[in-house]
């Protein structure tokens, strides 16, 4: 699960997948869904 995202330094991890949303305390990143990614990314703008 998330070893692509991990292997390649991914800042987060987007999925619909309802099984790797549930794993997040398992990997070493974020995971969200793509909601989540955008409320983040929306966030992160506003902060400049």
């Amino acid at each position: 699960m998330g070893r692509g995202a991990v292997a390649g330094k991914a800042d987060v991890l987007v999925t619909g997948d309802f099984a790797l949303l549930e794993a997040t305390t398992r990997l070493p990143l974020p995971v969200v869904n793509p909601r989540g990614l955008w409320d983040r990314l929306r966030t992160s703008k506003s902060r400049r």
